[in-house]
């Protein structure tokens, strides 16, 4: 994983550069002994970045053999537990470990604890360590304030500030408190605006009016409300859909692309794709910088994205304010929505619970479009029939179910689901049923067995609105079935993308590409040629 970084142009001053230094000296340094590290700031502050920019640097990397990356810590948290994630435990062996707090700590002497955290308390309770330095970030001098603003708004190399945009947006740096999130955000928002005095004048007459103290969460959300408003509608509905996603989480882009394409978000004509439409809305939501880059594959395309968790945070908000998605947890088991409430109208949601609260939760009435199941550590049992209700039968387009084990049983009755577009399954299934196929509209279809190979059955050739076909390592019936053969269908036109098929036989690679003639990328694993 690559570090979260804000993705300026080449003049861009490196703007942690002596406190990078300054840490560098006092993790390669000091004694064996364990040692805690803490980065103190605001809100926005580039804590996380930092210790990110830290982590992969070559030489933390050359001189501590494990690294791990413990993303949250709660207000209520079992130090047991996040020691045993932190050394690698898996799951299953947990319970068998009967070691002691102070035997776990014991196999990590001589190791760097970096925590990054806006409370002093946190820090004074670490005094107890034999080692522990505390970096309380300094904050960006007006000046270089202004320059990284400058490099955010004009990156064309030929671009050029005119001195009466330079006195107003001195005044606009010189509001952001100095803090680099509200930096970036301002020059993502001003990147987007006409170069012209009245638009500047309005930032900063708005930013200078706040009664809100800098650097704290209402700070932030008037300034990511702001950026929000300035966003075209179609933008508007692209960012709000992340608020679909977890905290910290990567968003791989392929999947964001298809999704988007899924809901209808983004349009398609004969000389661009819905995904290559899609693309260019994610880089200007990108430009605007709401949303950041969190890894790019080695030729430099984008692989995954995230957005800051102040800008989650709003995202999610204003998402359930319009009533656009709802994150659905296990405070909402034992609390049923009624169908005069605001939640009876949303038909996204993000579960975090088990799948039995949530359909007792939902309103008969409701209809599910959008459902993204993430019940980790919940020992997932999907009901007997769940998905074959109305509340999911009748409209339900997307379901994501990578981050939670189903059952094979499940799987028929997800091919009940007639309207998918986007199916996304991970469990304890060593083949798909033939009745996939009733998935007409399906254009994308994610499928991976938690343990082995996969068999995918020969109706899926029947399946002509796929695009996309993904799986880990899977076995596939190349002839088309008799049923199919009937029909006279033998070709998916519209289907790009296909991985990772195991092929047998030479012969089997030219049936497929036959039976799909606009294949861009076909992915396969070769066991023999007979």
């Amino acid at each position: 994983m690559l570090p979260i970084t804000i993705e300026l142009s080449s003049k861009s001053m490196v703007i942690f550069e002596e406190e990078e230094q300054l840490l560098m000296e006092n993790i390669l340094g000091g004694t064996d002994q364990l040692g805690v590290i803490a980065i103190v700031g605001m809100p926005g502050h580039g804590k996380t970045t930092l210790a990110k920019k830290l982590y992969h640097h070559e030489n933390i990397v050359n001189r501590f053999d494990v690294r791990s990356w413990y993303t949250y810590v709660s207000k209520v948290y079992d130090r047991r537990k996040i020691l045993l994630e932190l050394l690698g435990y898996e799951y299953e062996r947990r319970v068998e470990i009967e070691k002691s707090e102070d035997e776990l700590i014991q196999q990590v002497q001589r190791s760097r604890i970096i925590i990054t955290t806006r409370l002093d308390e946190l820090v004074n309770s670490s005094v107890n360590y034999s080692f522990c330095y505390t970096h309380r970030l300094s904050f960006i001098a007006e000046d270089r304030s202004w320059l990284l603003l400058r490099d955010i708004v004009f990156k064309e190399e030929n671009s050029y500030c005119s001195q009466e945009l330079e006195e107003i947006g001195k005044q606009i740096a010189k509001s952001c408190a100095g803090l680099p999130l509200a930096i970036v955000l301002i020059g993502g928002l001003l990147a987007r605006l006409d170069k012209k005095k009245g638009y500047w004048t309005k930032v900063a007459q708005w930013l200078s009016a706040s009664a809100k103290v800098a650097g704290e969460a209402e700070w932030y959300m008037d300034i990511i409300e702001l950026s929000y408003k300035h966003l075209p509608s179609y933008l508007k509905l692209c960012f709000r859909y992340f608020g679909m996603f977890l905290e910290d989480e990567e968003v791989s882009v392929k999947k964001l692309m298809r999704i988007w394409a899924a809901e209808g978000f983004v349009q398609s004509n004969e000389a661009r794709s819905a995904e290559i439409v899609a693309m260019d809305y994610l880089i200007d939501l990108i430009t605007s910088n709401l949303v950041m880059v969190a890894e790019r594959f080695p030729l430099g395309d984008m692989k995954s994205v995230c957005l800051h968790y102040l800008v989650q945070d709003f995202c999610l908000n204003k998402a359930k304010e319009e009533n656009f998605l709802l994150k659905v947890d296990r405070s909402h088991a034992f609390v049923p929505a009624t169908s005069n409430s605001a939640s009876s109208d949303v038909q996204r949601f993000l579960v975090c619970s088990k799948m039995q609260h949530f359909i007792k939760w939902l309103h008969p009435t409701q209809r599910v479009h959008t459902l993204r199941l993430h019940a980790h550590n919940i020992k997932f049992i999907l009901p007997c029939g769940a998905f074959t209700s109305d509340l999911f039968k009748l409209s339900l387009t997307v379901l994501d179910l990578r981050n939670t084990v189903i059952d094979a049983s499940a799987l028929e009755d997800i091919t009940f689901l007639i309207h998918l577009r986007y199916l996304s399954i991970l469990g304890n299934f060593s083949e798909i049923p033939p009745a996939i196929s009733n998935l007409t509209n399906l254009e994308t279809f994610v499928a991976r067995p938690k343990i082995g190979n996969l068999t995918l059955p020969g109706s899926i050739w029947d399946m002509i609105n796929l695009k996309h076909v993904d799986t880990s390592e899977a076995m596939i019936h190349i002839n088309s079935t008799v049923e199919v053969e009937k029909k006279g269908v033998f070709e998916l036109e519209k289907l790009e993308s296909f991985s990772k098929v195991v092929i047998v036989n030479g012969d089997d690679i030219c049936e497929m590409c036959n039976k799909a003639p606009n294949l861009v990328q076909l992915e396969l694993i070769v066991e023999q040629f007979v």
